[in-house]
C-alpha cells in the first residue's frame, strides 16, 4: 500500500453538527451499528431541541449504505454510513441540498470509547477520503474512539456527482496527439466546456457566487490562462495569478497565503491582490548533463 500523509483536520462544525446528529459513539449496550437506540428521533430528523433559522440552514443525517469502492474496504463491513444533506448554497436554506457521504467507523475499544471522535476529511482538494480509511485504521485512529470519514462536497461519493465523462473521453481521444498539440488543447476545451455547461444547467446559482481563481504562472499542465477562461462564467471572481509558481500556489508564495486569508472575512468584496503586482519570478538555471 502508498505511503499516505495524515491529513485529518479538526473539523469542528462537521463535528458538532454529525454529533448532535446521532453520530457519537454508542454506549456500552447501545443497538448493534446502523440500528436507532430507543428514543432517538426517527432517520432524517433534526437532532432534538435543535433549531433553524434563515442564518443557519438545516443540516440532518440520513442513514444508508456505505460506498461500496473499487476495492472493497473492509472497514466499512462495520461501518454506519449514510448522508449529510447540507444546503447547496448555504446562504438559500430554502434552496437545493446536496448530500455528502459519511462514514462513522467504530472504536476498536467499544467497552469505553472516547466521547469525541475523530473526523477526517481528505485534502487535494478533490481526494477521496474513503480511500484512506485502510490507512487509517492501520495507524489506529479509531483505536479507542469512532472515526468519522466524510466527502468534502464535490467528492466521488457525494450527490449530485460532479465527475466529468466528457474529460475522461478527451484522454481517450488525446492518445497520441502530443501534450501541446493544438487539436488536443482545442479537444480538452470542448470537453470542460461541455462538462461546465450540463453541471451548471442544475446549479443556476453559481454566477451569484464569489470565486477566488488562483493559479501560477508556470503550471503547465493547464496553465494560468485557463483561471481565466474559467472567470467569464463567474461575474463574481477574482482572478489571481502569482509568477514564478506552480502547481501548489498557496504554500509556495506568502502574497497567495494572504489573498486567501482574507478572503473569507468579506467574500462579498473583491479581494486586495496588490501585493502580487511587485513579484517577478525567481531566476534558475538549469544545468546541461
Amino acid at each position: 500500500m502508498p505511503k499516505h500523509s495524515i491529513r485529518a483536520v479538526t473539523a469542528v462544525a462537521a463535528l458538532a453538527c454529525l454529533t448532535a446528529v446521532g453520530l457519537a459513539g454508542p454506549a456500552p449496550g447501545a443497538p448493534a451499528p446502523g440500528a436507532p437506540a430507543p428514543g432517538a428521533p426517527a432517520p432524517g430528523a433534526p437532532a432534538p431541541g435543535a433549531t433553524t433559522s434563515p442564518t443557519s440552514p438545516a443540516s440532518r443525517f440520513v442513514p444508508g449504505a456505505c460506498p461500496k469502492p473499487p476495492e472493497p474496504i473492509e472497514a466499512l463491513s462495520g461501518a454506519r454510513c449514510g448522508v449529510l444533506e447540507v444546503p447547496e448554497n448555504r446562504s438559500r436554506p430554502g434552496g437545493a441540498t446536496i448530500e455528502l457521504t459519511v462514514a462513522v467507523t467504530p472504536a476498536l475499544t467499544p467497552a469505553k470509547p472516547a466521547k469525541e471522535p475523530v473526523v477526517f476529511m481528505a485534502g487535494g482538494p478533490g481526494a477521496d477520503a474513503f480511500d484512506d480509511i485502510p490507512f487509517l485504521v492501520e495507524s489506529g485512529l479509531n483505536k479507542d474512539r469512532e472515526l468519522i470519514v466524510m466527502g468534502q462536497r464535490g467528492n466521488l461519493y457525494d450527490r449530485p456527482n460532479l465527475a466529468c465523462p466528457e474529460v475522461e473521453r478527451f484522454n481517450a481521444q488525446a492518445v497520441g496527439l502530443g501534450y501541446d498539440a493544438q487539436q488536443a488543447q482545442a479537444l480538452l476545451l470542448k470537453a470542460v466546456e461541455e462538462c461546465r455547461g450540463r453541471l451548471t444547467q442544475r446549479v443556476a446559482t453559481a454566477g451569484s457566487v464569489p470565486v477566488l481563481l488562483v493559479s501560477g504562472t508556470f503550471y503547465g499542465k493547464t496553465g494560468a490562462s485557463r483561471a481565466k477562461e474559467a472567470a467569464h462564467g463567474l461575474p463574481r471572481s477574482t482572478t489571481l495569478q502569482v509568477p514564478g509558481t506552480g502547481h501548489g500556489v498557496v504554500p509556495q508564495s506568502p502574497c497567495a497565503q494572504r489573498v486567501l486569508a482574507s478572503f473569507p472575512d468579506r467574500p462579498t468584496a473583491p479581494p486586495d491582490t496588490g501585493c502580487v503586482d511587485g513579484l517577478e519570478p525567481q531566476p534558475f538555471t538549469i544545468i546541461p548533463k
